[in-house]
């Protein structure tokens, strides 16, 4: 008699149920009618074997299972069943264990094994074999079963689990793992790792203008590219998005990272057709070095992100190593995100309005909206340090729809007190602008706060008309049928065309700073703002100056037809507080009419 026990699972891998075998082995050899019968009906295949590893059964699971009859494998040494190098090492494995009663399978289950079909072909197989001695003769029975489809379903969860589907590159769990072993692979041989952390510049634009299926493309062919300038022993890998990189192992100098970091960003800069139309992608390498910029995974992944930020904020399609000195400088850049998120969330953002005076009488006419942080910390922040940021990081458009909202809201109120001449200047951003929604979201805004269109100036740059001249023109047309005014800011200092004023729909050029500084005394800011004083003039246009701080910059300006002036000399930008408080005192320009000189700030 001889039982056997042992734990079935289904194709997920998973426990189904247990199986048990009780034969009398004794009743097997005696009875032909039972060992028939559990020959014929069982569900696993049933082989029995005798001491020299003669096969002297052959279940019909058994035939199906491996494509013989049970006449072709009778008698025969059951090594025929197995594929290299087994079929070498089964009979001394045998003999081993008739000596010492000592194996690694028999009583042992289920083990999985390879077994040899008639056919070639090499299956997995589940195999429990177990002994009894049958009057003289000793006689081994094993149970097999197919498990190829339960394998298979365990490698598709594998791949699954460890490479990306779209791809086919490892993913970032089986990339942190590989790294792991590079590692202590590295240490162990005293050699030298590099690692790249690449990231697409621009994706997101080719993503959304192009599609998702043009996106998916470009992905496919950045695995591509990557693969074929790297070795079949290095690692490359998709994190995430459009986040890859790459693990360089037994580098022997640091010029060949160099070569092949210069070779990836060629390769990755290289013009590609995506759904019909040419795009040139890019990408940003980040570049660090085991063991001498760190030891740990984590933070080498970390130096390495650094490295590409680094390379992104100096243009992109380039590669940038790791230093100390860059660390420090992007986890600010690293803080600064993480801290622009909460604002946003915690309303730290909030407005201040710089006054705009009317030349010819002195009256406030209106206010430029500026953009401020109010951060826990560091009190209030500087756009120029924080805009930027916000563009990189895609959140400029809704933190400008926030502004136009806010700014519409305020100037609503200023209404509701009798003040309703004024006007709200607000700043759109190049991306902000190109936003497909931002037509909609200017109509939203005027029906929400029900201000009317014509008290709303879109302060756009001349570069922005100029970047995509036919989306810009419609786009700028739809915005003046709303009745919404549109101003060139920092006038002077961009290339727009004479065509471009007159064809475009613009309502008002702001004169940039930068001209208004060395008024009256330098000859070519005075002749430059005298031009574009008369040019507007010929084309019905309004002008503001920027930037005024002097009393003589004030009297060149009315003196030469200008129509109004911020700055700080009339005043600073305010909270929206302080500026109704400056409405409500009647603050103004105390102008005289003779020459049009200007006495003083009332």
């Amino acid at each position: 008699m001889y039982d056997t026990l042992f734990l079935t699972r289904d194709d997920a891998g998973e426990p189904k149920e247990i199986v048990g075998y009780w034969i009398d082995i004794t009743d097997l050899v005696e009875s032909k009618g039972v060992h028939e019968a559990i020959f014929k009906y069982a569900v696993d295949g049933a082989i029995l074997i005798d001491e020299s590893s003669l096969i002297k059964s052959f279940s019909p699971a058994a035939e199906k299972l491996f494509g013989y009859t049970e006449k072709e494998v009778f008698g025969k040494n059951i090594s025929m069943l197995m594929p290299q190098p087994f079929q070498e090492e089964h009979d001394g494995y045998v003999k081993r264990y008739l000596d010492t009663g000592k194996g690694r399978i028999i009583g042992v289950g289920p083990r999985e094994v390879s077994a040899l079909k008639k056919d070639g072909s090499v299956i997995p197989i589940d195999l429990v074999i177990s002994e009894a001695i049958v009057g003289t003769e000793r006689l081994f029975l094993g149970i097999v079963r197919d498990i190829s489809e339960r394998k298979q379903a365990h490698d598709d969860l594998l791949n699954i689990a460890n490479y990306d589907q779209l791809t086919g590159l490892p993913n970032r769990t089986l990339f942190h793992e590989r790294l792991r072993h590079a590692i202590a692979r590295s240490e162990r041989n005293e050699t030298l790792i590099a690692l790249f952390y690449i990231d697409l510049d621009r994706f997101k634009q080719i993503n959304d203008s192009l599609g998702h299926d043009a996106g998916d493309q470009l992905l496919r062919l950045t695995a591509e590219r990557l693969q074929s300038n790297t070795r079949k022993s290095d690692t490359v890998a998709r994190l995430s998005g459009d986040e890859f990189a790459v693990i360089l192992e037994d580098v022997d100098h640091i010029s060949i990272v160099t070569k092949v970091a210069q070779k990836i960003v060629e390769s990755l800069s290289r013009s590609a057709t995506l759904n019909g139309r040419e795009i040139h992608p890019g990408a940003s390498i980040g570049v660090t070095l085991y063991p001498m910029d760190d030891k740990l995974p984590e933070d080498l992944m970390k130096d390495a992100d650094m490295a590409m930020y680094r390379a992104k904020e100096m243009g992109g399609s380039q590669f940038q190593y790791y230093s100390q000195q860059l660390g420090a400088s992007v986890q600010h850049r690293i803080e600064l995100e993480f801290d622009l998120r909460s604002a946003i969330k915690k309303e730290e953002f909030v407005l201040h309005f710089q006054p705009q005076a009317e030349l010819l009488n002195g009256r406030i006419i209106g206010a430029e909206a500026l953009l401020r942080w109010n951060h826990p910390k560091l009190g209030l922040v500087s756009p120029a340090t924080f805009v930027p940021v916000l563009e990189e990081m895609g959140l400029i458009t809704d933190v400008g729809n926030w502004v136009l909202r806010e700014s519409c809201r305020h100037l609503r109120a200023w209404r509701r007190l009798g003040f309703d001449h004024l006007k709200v200047s607000v700043n759109v951003s190049p991306k902000q602008f190109k936003s497909w929604e931002f037509l909609g979201t200017v109509q939203n805004v005027i029906r929400e706060t029900g201000v009317p269109p014509n008290c709303i100036e879109l302060e756009i740059t001349e570069s922005l008309v100029m970047d995509d001249p036919e989306n810009a023109v419609y786009l700028l047309k739809s915005l003046h049928e709303l009745g919404v005014e549109i101003s060139i800011d920092d006038f002077g200092t961009g290339y727009s065309s004479l065509s471009n004023l007159k064809s475009l729909p613009f309502d008002t050029l702001k004169i940039d700073r930068a001209f208004i500084k060395e008024l009256p005394d330098d000859t070519d800011s005075a002749t430059i703002c005298r031009t574009i004083i008369a040019l507007a003039d010929a084309l019905n246009l309004k002008t503001v100056a920027e930037g005024v701080e002097k009393l003589t910059q004030l009297k060149f300006l009315k003196r030469n037809g200008c129509n109004s002036i911020q700055g700080f000399y009339f005043s600073k930008p305010t909270t929206h507080q302080e500026f109704e408080k400056l409405l409500l005192e009647g603050k103004c320009l105390s102008v005289s009419d003779r020459h049009g000189d200007i006495i003083e700030v009332e």
